[in-house]
């Protein structure tokens, strides 16, 4: 049975490599197969001629690679066009996705229980930032022992020059609040709105406020006048203990463009 344990993958460098593999046996392409050449342009604000990096896909993930197919790798290596093709000796034209940014909750066993909150485009690259975040931050071994993604996707966080004037020692928590925005103008083309939020308050209530806050902030940012009035949908208490923050996040964000750049 073929599964991804029995997977054999070869990586070349070069034309000569190329021609020495079993070609018949490694005829998939393990990932995307792209060349680079340059392409000269005129500015035509200076008359200058400037060169750029252009990219072909040749081939995707998963493309049987044909005698022909072959030949023209051996070109492109010969022209310096290619600098590595990955081949598989498995058909595999599946390939993990995910574009959009949500929220997910991870949570780690060990030494110190986690329950942490991240930004990912799916469940391996949360496992990932985890185990990276959890690796620079805490001491001794620890498992991932649970992901799942939230609904919710705007984090208004907890204020820390707040605390820092705050003589009250009041008990914080991460609230999860569906709220809706329903125009009061019946004529208006705008339609009701639906905001899943993660906020941190001391009462459901205070986290409503800091919700109406946000959203009439918003409001004025894109030039939305009419009046308008927010109902609360759904409101939980979530517990988190580690926020990752989204600088460390993005990082992984920058990687993943190159990558399909």
């Amino acid at each position: 049975m073929l599964t991804k344990k029995n997977e054999h993958i070869v990586t070349v460098t070069s034309a000569e490599e190329l021609e020495q593999i079993d070609r018949e046996r490694f005829c998939y392409a393990a990932s995307k197969i792209v060349r680079t050449y340059p392409e000269d342009f005129i500015n035509e604000d200076t008359g200058e001629t400037v060169t750029v990096d252009r990219n072909e896909l040749l081939y995707s993930k998963g493309d049987h690679i044909c005698p022909d197919d072959f030949s023209a790798l051996l070109f492109h290596f010969q022209t310096e066009d290619l600098k590595e093709v990955s081949l598989s000796d498995q058909y595999r034209p599946g390939y993990v996705y995910g574009s959009s940014w949500n929220l997910w909750q991870v949570n780690a066993a060990g030494r110190i229980k986690l329950n942490m909150l991240l930004r990912a485009p799916n469940a391996n690259m949360a496992y990932e930032i985890a185990q990276d975040y959890i690796e620079l931050n805490y001491s001794g071994g620890f498992k991932i022992i649970g992901i799942k993604q939230f609904n919710a996707n705007i984090v208004i966080e907890k204020d820390t020059e707040d605390d820092k004037h705050d003589d009250k020692k009041v008990e914080n928590n991460w609230y999860s609040i569906s709220s809706v925005v329903k125009e009061e103008d019946d004529n208006t083309e705008l339609e009701d709105r639906t905001y899943d939020f993660i906020v941190y308050a001391d009462t459901v209530e205070t986290a409503k406020e800091i919700i109406e806050d946000w959203i009439a902030k918003r409001r004025v940012q894109i030039n939305q006048t009419e009046p308008y009035v927010v109902n609360t949908l759904s409101a939980k208490t979530i517990n988190f203990n580690t926020i990752v923050p989204e600088e460390f996040c993005l990082a992984y964000k920058q990687d993943q463009e190159g990558e399909r750049s």
